[in-house]
């Protein structure tokens, strides 16, 4: 939420995220090796639950409060 208080404060440059984008990568492939491979998820699977709940609304706020989103090559 980085880029919400700058906002708040009247900064008129531009808010750019620079991401790998890994993580949206991991979160759509994990599950499937793990399936594929027989291994549970997590030894904590309400918690591994939360953390992907808050990384998917820190990812919404990201794409709400930036301007725009640089990924770079793999």
């Amino acid at each position: 939420m980085a880029g919400y208080a700058p906002k708040q404060a009247g900064f008129k440059g531009l808010m750019v995220n620079r991401s790998h984008a890994v993580e949206l990568r991991a979160n759509a492939i994990l599950g499937e090796w793990h399936q594929r491979l027989g291994v549970a998820e997590s030894r904590f699977p309400a918690v591994s639950r939360l953390m992907r709940r808050l990384l998917d609304r820190e990812w919404q706020s990201i794409a709400r409060e930036c301007d725009g989103v640089i990924v770079g090559p793999d």
